[in-house]
Parts: C-alpha cells; structure tokens; sequence
C-alpha cells in the first residue's frame, strides 16, 4: 500500500476552534499537534484560529499518554534532514534509523480505535438482538455478558409496579361507596368467598346482581356493502385534480378523505380474513401476512432484510434498463422499486411458434412450483401474410437449450408436415419490453408461493402494469445523480467528480509531476458556467446546485486515482441517499 493511501486511511483530523494561545496549559491531541507544526513550520502557521491539524499516534515514546504521542502529518512531507532531526526529538530516541511509517505508528491504538467502532456499529447491536457474534475477533466487553444474561434470565423476579397498578382512593359518602372517578358500587350487597359456592352440601340460593342498561342506542342506518377486495379506483373512481379553486381544493379534499376512509376499513379486512382462515383473496391473505409479520416478533437484522426485500414482491417495478451478460437468456434488470434502485437477474427463454399439418402429442410436464403445463402447448394465433393455421403449438425453451438444438430446429423444419416455425429471430430484449412494458410488478400467485426472496425472476413471473396515478414511470424527483468527467491530453489526466445532493465536488489532475496550475476561484467559475446555461434556457432543476464547492488532488498515479474514486462513491453509497444513476463522461472506450 502506498504512503499517501495509508495516511488518508490512519491519520486524524481536528479543528481547533480557538487560537492556541487560549488553551492555556490544556492538554489534548490537537494542541500537542499545533504545537509540533509551530516549532519546525513557525509561530505564525498556528497564530490563527481554526487551524487543521492532521496527526498520526506513534508508538514512542513509550509509557506516555496518547496526547503526548501525536505527530503531525506534515513532518513526513518535510525534507529527509528536518523530518530525522524532529521525529528523534518528538519520539525521544536519538538511535532510530527506521523512519518508515509503518514503524512508528502504534498499531496497538488503532487496533483498539477500530475494535471499538466494530463493538458499537456491529457486534453490541447484534448481541441485544440475539444474533451470536458476526466477528468473532472482536470479544464482547464484560458489561454486555452481564446485560445479556439479565435480559434472557427467565427467573428474573418482576418488580411490584409490572403486577399492580395504583387506582383512585375509594370515598365514602353515607351508605355508598364511590370511587375516585365518580362510579358508585350499590350497598348491602354480601360478597361470598368462592370456596364457599362449591361445596356439596350447600343449597343455598346465591344471589347475583343483574346490571340493567338504561342508555338508549343510536338508531344506525345500515351502512351499503363495499367489496373491499376491489382497489379503490375501482370503488371510488379516479381522483379529481386539486384545482386552484376553493370549490375545486374542496371537493378534492372531500375525495381523498373517503379514499384513506377506505384504505383504513380494507386494511382492517385484511387482519379479520386472516383471524378467520379465510383464504379466498391471496392477495389480501399475503399482505396481511406481511403485516402481522412486522407487528410481531423481535426485530432483528434478518427480518429487517426480509421486509426490505418483501418491497420486490408487492412494489410496482420501473424498468430502468435491461441489459444482456455473458450466459445466453441471462439479462441485467435495474428497476426503481419504490424509493430504492434494485438489480435482478432476469430469465428471458426462447419462445417460437410451429405450425404442423398433424396434430402432435401433449405432454404434461411438472413445473418448479407443483403446477403442470402443456409441453408443447396448443394455441391460438394470426400467422403473418394469412397462411393457414393447422395445428399451432408454442415452445418455451430456455436459450441456452436452444442454441444447443439448433440441428434439431432445422430438421424440424424440413419435416414434411410442418407448415411454418416462427418467431424464432425475435430479440430476447425486444420480447422482454413487449411483455413487461416499462412498469411490471411480480404475480401474486407466484409471489405468495415465495417461501425465500431470490434475486433471480423468470419473464412468466412478471405481469405488465398500464401507468397511472397509482403506477407512474420515472418520477425525476425521486432520482439523484453523480456527474463524473474525464479528458485525456498526452500524459496528462484530468477526472471530476460533483455530487448534487451536498455541493461538492472533486477534481483530479493526473501528471507525471505534480504542479498545482488550477485556479483558485473554481466555485466562481462554476457558477459562471452555470449561469450562462441557464441563459441559453436549460432548467434550473436539470442542473446541479450553485455554490459547490471544490478539492483538488495531484496525483502521479493513476492507481491511486481510481482507488480515491472507489473510496468517494463507496462513501456516497453508504449515506443512503435513494436511487442515483452515475452520468459519466469519458475519452476511454468500453474496452
């Protein structure tokens, strides 16, 4: 690993938010930084306020605390005379010859630094949700094998405040007693013991007080019967437009409360066909199921996934782009479900139609799931330029089956009987957007019959979905995006980065030597670009912000390039920020 990468991975980085003359006799990382850079860079470097210190943690001198031990990253840059002369100073060893990195630092530190982040972000959660230890070289502290023995201690005694509850002091008043809300028990009423009403000898007649309701009851009048299996489109009819009126924002407002009216009386529909076993409407059955899963159970990181992945299932997709890989039949789905940006295998097979003089022998053929079909499967269809249907059965073979039968295929046409075979030079892809559209959504049959979630879909799997309100198709504000721009002259690189959504960006000038030539005012000049496209008409929402800000990077290898990329949209990727589509722009080929 090159020097610069491991001190963008090791070092740290502290603001000082005050000058350093105001923290007095303090101690901590930061100020011995500050104080290291102004012995050999000068007492003016650190006069100011707000002065970044990067340092790294040595391993010497040995025995002194970590404040002590901070070096600053700038001295490694220094030259070779200077950097000996104050790292045998600082490290207080006048007989080191090594003054390699990786010598100097204190693994030990940083081996804690990170078992520590591992604990927090990783290891403790998991524990307190009953997963066993996901890095086992990583020990739980002592704190939390006492915590989790609390917590699954089924002997644990129960405080007095779990049993009881306190109620409202009872007030006597003449021969009635009333409780603190106002409820009034009726007197002379003997209360028996319950041992005493069970035994044998025992005739005695016991009296029990009948509770007669005097409250009238609102006459109700019945209400119409709704089929709440139906969607609400169906039911309601579509959703007026909100208009600018005050009559139009009315009657709008009117329309969507019966809809959520709907939405709430259909959800409670759902869990009462549940309760009854009623199994007529697998759909409404499923997603009750699915419900009920979210309501009960622990929550942990396996079902936190399972839901996430359900979101396939029940989501409308919105086909982004279908793209072919190097196994034949395989394709690259990449679909905006929702709010998130999902990649599928999808199977496309080979279908084609023959068209015999004969009837032919149907076969019934188990399928994955239990169910049988027809192989081949007789059908009904308009031949191009009128020919003559006989006897049209359809094929459904995968492609690669297909490609390795091609001899057969062809025998199969010279056959006597066989009037035609068609469609079998239609594109995989083309077949694919026929069937799907832009919009599909997994069967509910299918998916109710998914025991495990699978990357993978068959074509025969996914149903077409007409857009509407309800499915709409590329809803540009849900989209992001990460711009990336790379020129090539001679030896010399140049790569930009611009992330949008928080206004930075990052350029890399690639040169066999590195010599700072950019400007210093890019924000200026970005801004500049920019108004001059919004001049000639282009929208302002098509554009990235304005103000962004930029960090320069010289850099001698190209290497260390990519990996500082790598590392800039890793970064992005882990913030979560929704479904981004990376635009790039770039001299280098495919290849």
């Amino acid at each position: 690993m090159p020097d610069a990468e491991l001190f963008e991975l090791i070092s740290e980085n502290r603001n000082m938010s005050r000058k350093l003359e105001d923290y007095g006799s303090q101690k901590s990382t930061s100020i011995s930084t500050a104080k290291r850079l102004a012995e050999f860079l000068g007492d003016q470097m650190v006069k100011d306020a707000g002065l970044s210190c990067r340092f790294i943690i040595s391993r010497k001198p040995e025995g002194s605390p970590v404040t002590e031990r901070a070096i600053p990253l700038a001295i490694f840059q220094a030259e070779s005379s200077v950097k000996k002369h104050y790292l045998r100073r600082w490290l207080k060893d006048s007989s080191i010859v090594d003054f390699d990195i990786r010598r100097i630092l204190d693994w030990d530190y940083y081996i804690q630094r990170i078992g520590g982040s591992i604990q927090k972000i990783i290891t403790i959660p998991a524990a307190m949700q009953g997963v066993p230890n996901p890095v086992p070289r990583v020990c739980h502290p002592d704190w939390l094998h006492k915590k989790i023995l609390e917590k699954t201690d089924v002997l644990k005694q129960r405080k007095i405040n779990e049993v009881f509850k306190r109620v409202p002091k009872p007030i006597t008043t003449g021969n009635r007693t009333e409780n603190g809300d106002g409820t009034g028990d009726a007197p002379d009423i003997e209360v028996l013991d319950i041992e005493d009403t069970l035994k044998a000898g025992s005739k005695e007649r016991i009296n029990r007080v009948v509770i007669n309701s005097t409250k009238k009851k609102r006459n109700r009048s019945p209400e119409p019967q709704v089929d709440y299996t139906k969607p609400w489109v169906e039911v309601l009819g579509l959703a007026p437009p909100i208009g600018t009126t005050k009559n139009q924002i009315t009657k709008w407002l009117i329309f969507h409360k019966k809809k959520w009216e709907f939405l709430r009386k259909q959800k409670a529909e759902r869990s009462k066909r549940l309760r009854l076993g009623d199994g007529r409407d697998e759909f409404l059955h499923s997603t009750t199921m699915d419900a009920v899963s979210r309501r009960s159970g622990p929550v942990t990181i396996g079902g936190f996934l399972r839901r996430n992945q359900q979101t396939l299932l029940n989501t409308p997709w919105q086909v982004l782009q279908i793209a072919e890989t190097a196994t034949p039949g395989l394709f690259r789905l990449w679909a905006l479900v929702g709010q998130e940006m999902h990649q599928v295998k999808l199977h496309v097979p080979r279908i084609f139609y023959v068209n015999v003089k004969e009837p032919r022998n149907i076969q019934m053929v188990q399928n994955e799931d239990g169910t049988f079909s027809e192989v081949p499967r007789k059908c009904t269809r308009t031949l191009p330029r009128s020919h003559p249907v006989y006897n049209l059965y359809e094929y459904t073979v995968p492609e690669t089956i297909y490609k390795n039968a091609s001899s057969g295929i062809t025998a199969e046409v010279s056959s006597y009987d066989v009037e035609g075979i068609y469609e079998t030079q239609v594109p995989l892809d083309f077949r694919a957007i026929v069937q799907m559209g832009c919009v599909c959504s997994v069967d509910r049959k299918v998916a109710n019959k998914m025991r495990e979630i699978s990357d993978s879909f068959e074509l025969s799997q996914l149903n077409f979905c007409s857009i509407s309100s309800d499915f709409p198709y590329m809803d540009l504000s849900v989209l992001k995006y990460v711009f990336i721009y790379q020129h090539k002259s001679g030896n010399k690189n140049f790569i930009g980065v611009i992330f949008p959504t928080s206004s930075k960006g990052t350029i890399y000038v690639i040169d066999t030597v590195r010599s700072n030539q950019m400007p210093h005012n890019l924000t200026s000049l970005y801004n500049q670009h920019r108004n001059e496209r919004l001049k000639k008409g282009d929208r302002d929402e098509n554009l990235p912000g304005e103000n962004c800000t930029f960090d320069v990077v010289f850099e001698t290898n190209m290497g260390n390039v990519y990996r500082h990329l790598q590392r800039l949209l890793q970064s992005y990727k882990d913030e979560r920020k929704g479904p981004t589509v990376l635009c790039i722009q770039s001299v280098m080929s495919k290849n």
